[in-house]
């Protein structure tokens, strides 16, 4: 699989706040024009450096800016490694032309702000990554790597998708609407591409870790923090406790969540992932009352009698805990 920079696209909203995109080839480095904008590009085997500057007389609010490559020779279908945007984000391989990115599925841009640098859907088709992936196919060539060296300018999205007999793989430097001012230059993180001979996936990944933990100054040698979100890292200070109760109080949980359960094992189709949110949600909300009612009405008759005198906090977790939660103090500051 050999993978050729193809060209240059940008999408923006102008000065006089119309939305606007340009699209320019390319086939070496050089400054080259995208409307108001200017792409100064560094091109070589390992990636391209390259920095955004607003030529213009007004101030133009950038989307994105992204660098297409061209992927050719590729046996069989093309699988990506793609890696999650937070730490609640799942991290999966999808195949493609098989496999569509989740939001086409959930098509509701508030859930996909939490699961994406951006949270509209995804093109028909196209399979996305964000700030690394690595891509693989049927043939004897080795793994490709590709990943931006940092995060703190902007956010990097990997987009994956074929089209017309081509498959293309668009670096996406995301600025989400960031206004650059006239004359104003910006520097956008290095694309790395790692395709050395007989290295494999896991390896590629973590050599490229490795180094933008230490261009980013990541405490990557830092002793292992428990916990559940990559935010403890930060803090010197990090108390986990849970939420528990009374021994009947947690039993009538316990018999409610599996009462729950059956419910949601009598959509064997999983029709609520399937149908339009729109149905779902009213669905939901009119079923909702009556569901509570037969969760409750076996063990309670729906009076519980539950007080908040119920509930404690505790320091002693295990898997029968009810609620987890962490207080978090001292911030750690880096120079």
């Amino acid at each position: 699989m050999e993978v050729t920079p193809v060209r240059l696209d940008v999408e923006f909203t102008d000065g006089h706040g119309r939305s606007a995109g340009a699209t320019v080839p390319i086939g070496s480095s050089g400054s080259i024009g995208l409307g108001p904008l200017e792409v100064d590009l560094d091109l070589n085997d390992t990636g391209a450096r390259w920095s955004l500057a607003n030529r213009g007389d007004r101030p133009v609010r950038v989307r994105s800016v992204s660098l297409v490559f061209a992927l050719t020779g590729a046996s069989g279908p093309v699988r990506m490694f793609r890696n999650g945007y937070q730490s609640w984000s799942p991290s999966t391989t999808g195949v493609l032309g098989v496999d569509t990115d989740p939001s086409l599925r959930a098509d509701f841009e508030f859930l996909q702000a939490v699961h994406h640098a951006d949270q509209r859907r995804a093109r028909p088709g196209e399979l996305r990554s964000e700030w690394v992936t690595v891509l693989a196919d049927g043939s004897d060539g080795g793994p490709v790597l590709f990943g931006f060296d940092g995060g703190d300018r902007h956010d990097g999205t990997l987009r994956l998708i074929g089209e017309d007999g081509r498959v293309e793989l668009r670096a996406e430097a995301f600025w989400g609407d960031a206004e650059l001012g006239p004359g104003e230059q910006r520097e956008l993180h290095r694309l790395e591409i790692d395709c050395r001979d007989g290295v494999g996936a896991s390896d590629l990944l973590e050599a490229w870790a490795v180094r933008a933990g230490d261009r980013s100054g990541a405490r990557s040698n830092a002793p292992f923090q428990v916990g559940w979100c990559s935010w403890y890292q930060y803090f010197h200070d990090v108390t986990v406790q849970g939420l528990d109760a009374v021994p009947h109080v947690k039993a009538d949980f316990t018999a409610r969540r599996v009462k729950a359960q059956k419910v949601l094992r009598l959509d064997f189709l999983d029709l609520r992932h399937k149908i339009p949110r729109s149905w779902y949600i009213g669905f939901y909300t009119r079923a909702l009352p009556i569901a509570y009612r037969l969760i409750a009405r076996g063990d309670s008759g729906g009076m519980t009698g539950i007080t908040a005198d119920d509930f404690f906090v505790t320091d002693d977790l295990d898997t029968t805990t009810m609620v987890l939660f962490a207080t978090a103090s001292t911030p750690r500051r880096t120079v």
